[in-house]
């Protein structure tokens, strides 16, 4: 089997895929492409140190700057927050893939930096190729700047070069429903019926504007398990998970699951199926999502037969879960193959 075959066969089965590619790197001489492939899969089931063990593989099989390469190495660092480590990478990729440009403006926007962010857009403004995509991103930090007219214009004029966009239609949406106001959107400013300001400062977390979102729970009588949430949606996972395994206790599954996820979107693979079995042990709550997140991590790990178990038992608590469905057919599929990596 060739590796375009092996991308053609599982586009969207990763298990099966990371098998496919096991067997062929084992059977044929190293060759960076196939490197950096199974690197891609790794990342995506959070195996940061074995991708950059590929990433450092294939860079030995290169000469000079592999974009991909590079864009790579910036993925594994997004994922664990390292934004500075990440903007170098993508910069060296950007400098021979323009696209690539779009995740750089990403990272730049995250550490706050707006101003520099939209000047690594500029050189794909008017790229026939790229041009839809830049000007949406670019519509996207006008947004989370509050810069409400200055995106609607840039909206305007992206609709009249091409008039079927869905995303801008949908942006343009939110920005109308916002009045200007990204905190504005339902209300979120004037509070619930208890006065809080939860869901405006999720808003301001998820721009990693966190000492604006902090302000708006101040006094909130459940702070401290607010202030975790809020954390997580800012892509603090570190903080996020430590805070919310303080938190949980064995009454309810909720805080477990959600620094479980944390923990593994890290890469941290012990502690987060530790959190996933005290889920397990708890009095109450989504069992059937405890052992779903479970069978999840066993698939990443490559530890397929458990995997099948945990994804088999979740389907029993709530056999319409599709995402179980998925992944039990991709694990099943990944045990055809005799090799795995552990």
């Amino acid at each position: 089997m060739t590796l375009e075959q092996i991308l053609e066969r599982h586009p969207r089965e990763p298990a099966c895929r990371l098998a496919a590619l096991n067997h062929w790197i084992a059977a044929n001489p190293p060759w960076a492409a196939a490197l950096l492939l199974r690197a891609e899969v790794l990342i995506d089931f959070c195996r940061y140190r074995e991708a950059r063990c590929d990433l450092r593989a294939a860079r030995r099989l290169v000469s000079g700057t592999n974009p991909y390469l590079e864009r790579l190495h910036g993925v594994c660092c997004s994922a664990r927050g390292r934004w500075r480590r990440a903007e170098r990478r993508y910069r060296r990729a950007a400098a021979r893939e323009p696209e690539i440009r779009l995740e750089l403006s990403e990272v730049i926007a995250r550490q706050g930096r707006f101003h520099e962010a939209e000047d690594a857009l500029a050189p794909l403004w008017d790229d026939a190729e790229w041009r839809v995509d830049a000007r949406l991103a670019f519509a996207r930090l006008l947004r989370q700047q509050e810069r409400a007219v200055e995106a609607r214009q840039v909206l305007g004029k992206l609709l009249k070069i091409e008039s079927e966009i869905p995303a801008a239609y949908g942006l343009l949406r939110d920005l109308n429903l916002e009045g200007g106001d990204y905190t504005r959107l339902a209300g979120w400013r004037c509070g619930d019926a208890d006065g809080n300001f939860y869901d405006a400062a999720v808003a301001l977390a998820r721009f990693h504007r966190l000492r604006e979102a902090r302000q708006m729970i101040a006094g909130d009588h459940r702070q401290a398990e607010r202030w975790a949430y809020l954390l997580r949606h800012a892509d603090n996972y570190s903080r996020a998970a430590r805070k919310l395994q303080r938190l949980a206790t064995l009454e309810c599954t909720r805080h477990w699951i959600i620094a479980g996820g944390a923990h593994l979107h890290l890469g941290r693979f012990r502690p987060a199926e530790h959190c996933y079995r005290m889920a397990l042990t708890c009095e109450g709550g989504d069992f059937d999502e405890a052992w779903l997140n479970l069978g999840l991590l066993c698939r990443a790990e490559g530890r397929w037969p458990e995997a099948v178990d945990c994804l088999q038992r979740s389907l029993e608590l709530d056999p319409t879960v599709q995402n179980a469905r998925d992944a039990l057919h991709d694990v099943r599929r990944a045990l055809a193959y005799p090799l795995s990596l552990n």
